[in-house]
């Protein structure tokens, strides 16, 4: 089932509060609902379960103090109004970065370590000793010293003012023997240099509501133990009502698809024509075959950087269409490449 939701406001009053604003009792799949406020509901904005997948929920606002479980696989979560928990879910794959608010002022961003699907996992790497790795509990095993998990945010997160002075929130047996580190895009690509995952540096960050950015976050084993597990990282960020109302996430996306991308290969797309001032819009890591973006900024210029090792980059200026588009690409083999 296919299902879609937008701009839905409702007061249910005290006695007939619905208990959630979207929920489903399984197998379901691409489920979109954005700009949706509802108050107060019962139980949470978001109830799923982990047979459904592909969900996208955008500005769906209940109680700021309500729980969102979203147990669904492949979820985005972005603005919007509620608590996350922190105890691993069972089952649950592809589902990383979530984001909502929990006042007109503050918000939280925790990254769940799931295992990636085959969707997700252009955005993470990773390095485990034999039979470690993530559990199906919702956690990952980082064993011996070395041991690492990255993943990226996909999405660009709108409507944070910035981080918030407070110290992470670190879900897990022995956080102490990791260390936590982040990159940073605040709309001119990620910075190449990892900080320490603490309260001075987030708190150091400048964000812009409207612009957004997207953030990469480290785990790694620094003390080895075989009882070692992360669920879930945490860190809170400041906004205003403003920021939240004027921001909001576009109801129409268009799609920009990649093919024929070799093995390791790192996209960049950006809005503008100058490198110094363009805005990184959505990219990846590393990802081969065919890499899909989305965007809501048809009729505006633009590039995409594809750069691969031991390929020539390529620098593909483009005009972000009205409509989805599809680009075959080629990539020429670099006859001078040296990775010595």
């Amino acid at each position: 089932r296919n299902i879609g939701t937008r701009g839905l406001f409702l007061n249910g009053g005290t006695v007939n509060s619905p208990a959630h604003i979207v929920g489903d009792l399984g197998n379901c799949a691409n489920i979109r609902v954005q700009r949706c406020y509802m108050t107060p509901t019962r139980t949470s904005a978001a109830l799923m379960v982990n047979s459904t997948k592909n969900v996208l929920l955008e500005d769906v606002y209940g109680d700021f103090v309500d729980p969102i479980t979203v147990d669904a696989l492949n979820t985005t979560i972005r603005g919007g109004g509620g608590t996350n928990g922190v105890v691993g879910r069972a089952s649950v794959y592809g589902s990383h970065f979530g984001s909502a608010f929990t006042s007109d002022t503050a918000g939280r961003v925790w990254l769940a370590m799931n295992e990636p699907t085959a969707a997700t996992l252009p955005f993470t790497s990773s390095r485990f000793s034999p039979g470690r790795g993530f559990t199906s509990a919702g956690g990952v095993i980082l064993s011996s010293v070395g041991d690492f998990f990255i993943c990226e945010m996909q999405e660009t997160r709108l409507q944070t003012t910035g981080f918030a002075n407070i110290a992470p929130t670190i879900t897990g047996t022995n956080a102490a023997n990791h260390s936590f580190e982040y990159q940073l895009d605040n709309g001119s690509g990620f910075s190449s240099v990892w900080r320490t995952l603490n309260a001075a540096n987030l708190f150091s960050e400048v964000i812009s509501p409207s612009v957004g950015y997207r953030i990469r976050i480290k785990v790694e084993c620094t003390i080895a133990s075989p009882t070692n597990l992360i669920s879930f990282v945490r860190f809170d960020v400041v906004t205003t009502l403003a920021a939240q109302l004027n921001n909001l996430y576009p109801l129409d996306t268009n799609a920009v698809e990649l093919t024929g991308l070799q093995p390791n290969t790192e996209v960049r797309a950006f809005r503008g024509t100058d490198p110094s001032t363009a805005v990184e819009i959505a990219g990846v890591e590393n990802t081969s075959g065919t890499f899909t973006f989305n965007h809501s900024i048809g009729g505006q210029q633009g590039y995409i950087v594809i750069a691969s090792l031991g390929f020539e980059n390529i620098t593909l200026p483009i005009t972000y269409s009205a409509s989805d588009v599809s680009f075959p690409i080629q990539q020429r083999a670099d006859r001078n490449f040296n990775n010595a």
